[in-house]
């Protein structure tokens, strides 16, 4: 177990002041930018530098007070910090049981045999054991000795996403809305499906989800599924075909459009009509394009009024948390 340093916070906090709209970023060929003007996707990828940073800034924050700490607690005890760190921190060697089932759990990522991967297992097993401990005394710290992070955690930038047109729950006019970019056959995005669901409910008409198409997967499957969903919004059944078509992801390589059109009641020969017209293929395939625009590289991706959501694997309560300062804000400006 290797002991706590300090860091360079100096340099770290230094590399991550904040930059403002109208602040100049860079010049070239007679023009400046600055960041206002700067294409979505660089936005996006400067506000994810951003989040590295405030990241680290963290981590090197934690690093510092638990070492203070230990130094202040030796001195108490009249011993060495590495004594009172070997104390607070026991990290348990894992037996083989223990990695036979975590290799068990997780075997469809594994790249080798049990025996192959053993030592690596028991690694990360102590691993994680002591990023627990960590923080488990950081929230001690917290309650004893009010430690508090005060530094402030970087804006997400604010885009014009257009929702025209596209699949909607709520009032045109609620306070905050929920745009999700996503594909039919990612796992991810299924899952997403009962969280959307659970979001609107619990908001009622102050919350608008619009779902726009990002069909990222090269087999070209979920391109084909998009197309017959807008032709299901034709028909004002593009929930019903939404929903299915991701309940049936599994079986989405041997199903057609046409099927999931008749599963869900559709008039096939309009269904039909509406998918042969270059239009369909032309309002995904605009959704797509608007969404690379944006930085977007992975499904689902979720914006809130305008403000990329970076979320966890907790979706809901990274949206919900997100939802709620934005409410807090529409209600000041009102």
């Amino acid at each position: 177990m290797k002991p706590f340093r300090h860091c360079a916070l100096v340099v770290l906090v230094a590399f991550s002041l904040p930059v403002t709209a109208a602040d100049p970023v860079f010049s070239f060929d007679g023009q400046t930018y600055t960041d206002a003007n700067l294409p979505a996707k660089l936005r996006q990828e400067f506000h994810s530098l951003a989040l590295e940073m405030r990241a680290k800034q963290q981590q090197a924050i934690d690093n510092y007070v638990i070492e203070t700490w230990l130094e202040a607690e030796a001195g108490k005890a009249g011993v060495t910090p590495r004594e009172i760190q070997n104390r607070v921190f026991k990290v348990d060697v894992p037996d083989d049981a223990a990695i036979k089932a975590f290799y068990e759990q997780n075997q469809a990522r594994m790249p080798g045999t049990l025996e192959q991967m053993r030592e690596q297992i028991r690694q990360y097993l102590q691993n994680q054991q002591f990023r627990e401990q960590v923080q488990a005394l950081l929230a001690r710290l917290k309650e004893e000795k009010g430690y508090a992070v005060l530094l402030a955690q970087p804006e997400a930038p604010r885009f014009s996403v257009n929702t025209r047109g596209y699949p909607a729950k709520g009032p045109e006019n609620a306070p905050v809305t929920l745009v999700e970019f996503a594909d039919y056959q990612c796992p991810h995005c299924k899952d997403a499906v009962p969280v959307m669901d659970r979001l609107v409910e619990k908001y009622g008409d102050k919350l608008r989800f619009v779902y726009r198409d990002f069909p990222i997967n090269p087999s070209g499957i979920s391109r084909k599924i998009a197309y017959g969903a807008v032709c299901a919004d034709e028909q004002g059944k593009f929930w019903a075909y939404h929903d299915t078509a991701f309940a049936r992801q599994a079986y989405l390589k041997s199903i057609t459009p046409e099927m999931l059109a008749k599963e869900v009641g559709l008039d096939t020969g309009a269904f039909n009509t509406c998918y042969a017209k270059e239009a369909t293929r032309k309002k995904v395939d605009e959704s797509y394009a608007e969404g690379e625009a944006l930085g977007i590289s992975g499904t689902p991706t979720f914006f809130v009024n305008g403000r990329l959501v970076h979320a966890s694997p907790d979706l809901e309560a990274d949206l919900s948390r997100v939802i709620d300062a934005s409410l807090k804000e529409a209600g000041s400006k009102e």
